[in-house]
C-alpha cells in the first residue's frame, strides 16, 4: 500500500523529500531551545488535541526527536491517537533482560524492512557497501515463532551517512525484494535484541536473534499504520476487523 504525496500537499508537511518522495527525516541533534521550537511547530501543524500536545512537551529530548523524525501528522485521520502511539513507542523501554547494543549512544540507526528471510549479516553489509556501517551493532530480527522477520536495524557512525543511506538505498533490491528504509532509534533496535536468558530460538545468526513482540496490539498502533498506508476505507475496515495476531503480523 502506497500513498502518493505531492510537494506542498498537506500529507507532506514535516517530511523530507528524499529520492523524489517524502520520507520521515533523520532529526539533527538540536539544542534545547531549537528543539523546543521544532516541537512547537510540529504540534501547531499536527491537529492533535491539547492533552496529546502536552504529553509530547513533557517528554525528554530523545523521545521528542524520535516522534518528530517520523514526519508530520497533518494527513492522519486521528492525529491525537497517532501522536500518543508514537510517544508510547518512543518511550517504551526494551525488556529488562535484553542484551546491550554493541555500539555507543552516538550511533544513528536505520531500519530495513522487507529483507529475504534467508538474509545474513553479510547481505546487509553488501547492501550498504560504501557506507560506514558499524557492523558489530547490526541487529537482525525474528518473529514470535522464532523465524526471520525480514527486518534489520543498522547503525551508522554519522548522522549524514545514515540520511544518505536512506536516500540512496531505499527501494533497492536484495535477493529480488525491494527493501524499505526508515530512520530508527537505539530504543527500537534494543527492543529487537535477543533476551539475555532462556532464549533458545534460532534466528539469522547467533547473537543477532530478535526480541519478539507480543501477539496483542494497541488499536492506536493499527491506526498509525493505516494513516501512513494510504489504504482506502474498505481495506482499513478489513484490517480493523481482524484478530489482534493478524493485525500484528500485517503491521
Amino acid at each position: 500500500l502506497f500513498r502518493s504525496l505531492k510537494p506542498g500537499g498537506g500529507a507532506g508537511k514535516g517530511l523530507a523529500l528524499l529520492g523524489g518522495k517524502y520520507r520521515a527525516r533523520v532529526m539533527p541533534l538540536l539544542g534545547d531551545d531549537e528543539l523546543d521550537l521544532e516541537v512547537d511547530k510540529f504540534l501547531e501543524e499536527s491537529g492533535a488535541d491539547e492533552q496529546a500536545c502536552a504529553a509530547l512537551r513533557e517528554c525528554g529530548a530523545d523521545v521528542q526527536r524520535n516522534v518528530l523524525s517520523r514526519g508530520g501528522l497533518s494527513g492522519a485521520r486521528n492525529p491525537s491517537s497517532v501522536l500518543r502511539a508514537r510517544i508510547r513507542d518512543a518511550s517504551t523501554a526494551p525488556p529488562s533482560n535484553a542484551q546491550e547494543l554493541k555500539v555507543g549512544p552516538d550511533a544513528h540507526w536505520v531500519k530495513m524492512r522487507g529483507m529475504p528471510f534467508s538474509a545474513t549479516l553479510d547481505d546487509v553489509l553488501s547492501f550498504f557497501e560504501g557506507f560506514d556501517v558499524l557492523q558489530d551493532g547490526v541487529v537482525l530480527g525474528i518473529n514470535r515463532e522464532g523465524r526471520p522477520s525480514g527486518d534489520a536495524f543498522v547503525p551508522f557512525a554519522d548522522e549524514g551517512m545514515a540520511a544518505d543511506a536512506i536516500q540512496e538505498k531505499d527501494r533497492q533490491e536484495m535477493g529480488g525484494r525491494y527493501i524499505e528504509l526508515f530512520p530508527s532509534t537505539a530504543i527500537e533496535a534494543q527492543k529487537s535484541l535477543p533476551q539475555a536468558h532462556g532464549d533458545s530460538r534460532r534466528g539469522y545468526d547467533d547473537g543477532h536473534r530478535g526480541y519478539q513482540e507480543p501477539a496483542d496490539i494497541d488499536p492506536a498502533e493499527v491506526e498509525v499504520f493505516l494513516d501512513q498506508s494510504g489504504a482506502d476505507d474498505r481495506a482499513a475496515d478489513a484490517l480493523r476487523g481482524c484478530p489482534p495476531e493478524v493485525q500484528r503480523h500485517v503491521v
